[in-house]
Parts: C-alpha cells; structure tokens; sequence
C-alpha cells in the first residue's frame, strides 16, 4: 500500500483480474471518502441505518418471553438507575475537569446548579463543558456571552416551571409572595 496516494496496490503477475480489483477497492475508497465528508450523504445513511436497527431490535425484543422480559426489566432497570444516577455524572465531571481549568470550573458550577433544579447534574456539566471549551478556545467573545445568557435563562425557566424558586424560599423558611403563587397558578403550577 502506498502511502503517499493512498491506494490500495495488489502486487503479483499483473493480469487484468488483479487490476479490475485494484480498481474497484480504488473507487470504493474514493466513493467513502467523499460521502464520509458530506453531511447530507451521512445524515440519509444514518437514517438508513437507524431505521434497520430499530426494525432488528423491536423484532428482537418482541421473540423474548414475557417471563423472562419481567426478569430483564427487574435487573436491567436497577443497573440503568445506577447507571444515570451516580455513575454518568462523575463520568462527565472526570472529563469536564480532565479539559482544563475553566472547563472543569464551568462544568462544576453548572452541574451543581442542574443537580440542584433538575435533579440530575449531566446537563449541567455538559453545558460547562461547551462553554468552557468556548472561552478557553476563544476567549470571551460574544458567542460565549450569548452562550451563558441562554444558559442563565434555561435554568431560570426550567427552575421557575419546576417549582424551585417556591421550593427554596419554603425551604429557607420565608414566606412566598401573593403575586409568586397567582403567577404559578397562570401557568398551571399549584403551589402547595
């Protein structure tokens, strides 16, 4: 194989079968290469893809017995509840902090404050993660101040529509506002 062309060379006697298949792996290479690097072309063969994985697991899943589908939920419900729950937050925060100093403060900070108001730090860290790559990479530029602007306002709506902001201050013993409860009920949260 040589590796400055990158084409694949079959050595021998040289006769036009071994070169009709030099040719098509040539062309084969040639063809993935450029549909590997179009995503329009990518995005149709996942598609493709994940439909015939689909299809082959639900015909999979739907020949197992009922009895042992019972057995598999037990076990394999547990195992994913531990999976997501302790396990995928270190994961993410192990990374954040392997990425450098603002990454692994950023991924800190917000996966805390999704623990917090989600009730799952993933996202959090994730998002720490994105916009600590941004600044370190780039500075802070306008991108990464629309970035934590989006940020602050995700877990401002997602903690007002969750309840937490009447949840914190029940919690810290203050009295909720009138005006907190009649705008909860608007959108239809009871607050209790």
């Amino acid at each position: 194989m040589n590796t400055e062309k990158r084409e694949v060379t079959v050595t021998g006697t040289g006769d036009s079968m071994q070169r009709a298949f030099q040719d098509a792996l040539n062309s084969m290479r040639k063809k993935l290469l450029t549909g590997m690097y179009n995503p329009k072309k990518m995005a149709i063969a996942g598609a493709i893809i994940g439909a015939i994985l689909v299809a082959v697991l639900n015909t999979t899943a739907s020949g197992v017995p009922v009895a042992l589908q019972q057995v598999a939920t037990q076990v394999l419900g547990q195992a994913a509840g531990w999976l997501l729950n302790p396990v995928m937050p270190i994961l993410f925060w192990l990374a954040a902090m392997d990425s450098g100093r603002k990454t692994g403060m950023w991924g800190t900070v917000l996966g805390g404050l999704s623990h917090l108001v989600l009730g799952n730090a993933v996202p959090g860290i994730v998002l720490g993660i994105l916009l600590g790559q941004s600044t370190e990479s780039n500075g802070w530029n306008r991108i990464s101040k629309i970035m934590l602007g989006a940020i602050i306002a995700l877990f401002v709506f997602s903690g007002f529509f969750r309840g937490f902001d009447v949840t914190l201050l029940q919690q810290i013993g203050a009295t909720v506002p009138d005006w907190l409860i009649n705008l909860h009920a608007f959108f239809g949260y009871e607050v209790k």
